[in-house]
């Protein structure tokens, strides 16, 4: 929403900019005026959301989230589930990401929740074909947390 405001802000000191020399011209040439102050705003929201993308500028990536959620995991148990949240909003975008599947398999198993933890990591096995020395430690991860 905060874009928005200041895209619209933006565009009205522009026109107002634009307008200031032909409101000091003597014959004021009015439809040229009315253009300007109806056409240019219009023209570029327009042009904006045909070459704009307001969700890549205000968005982090999926990569920036992991980021975040991988800090919070570092920096303390995150007791406030924020990290959990980052995790699973990257993995509603993209279900196959590793490292969000990792994460989600180890977060899920600090909370004791180990069947779920082993859903994550088996859905990550397949991921991982082309590192059999990660692909061995995940299915270690996977027997650890299997009943006995």
């Amino acid at each position: 929403m905060m874009f928005w405001m200041v895209a619209a802000c933006l565009v009205l000191l522009a026109v107002g900019l634009l307008c200031i020399p032909l409101l000091r011209t003597s014959p004021r040439p009015k439809g040229t005026l009315v253009m300007l102050i109806l056409g240019l705003p219009l023209a570029a929201a327009s042009l904006y959301l045909w070459l704009g993308n307001p969700a890549a500028i205000t968005s982090p990536s999926n990569q920036e989230l992991l980021a975040q959620a991988d800090a919070i995991l570092v920096a303390d148990d995150d007791a406030s589930g924020r990290a959990a949240q980052l995790i699973q909003q990257v993995l509603a975008s993209e279900p196959q990401n590793p490292t969000a599947l990792w994460l989600a398999g180890s977060q899920a198993a600090l909370r004791g929740d180990k069947a779920k933890a082993r859903s994550y990591w088996r859905s990550l096995l397949p991921l991982l074909q082309d590192s059999p020395q990660e692909q061995a430690e995940v299915q270690q991860l996977i027997k650890q947390s299997e009943p006995h």
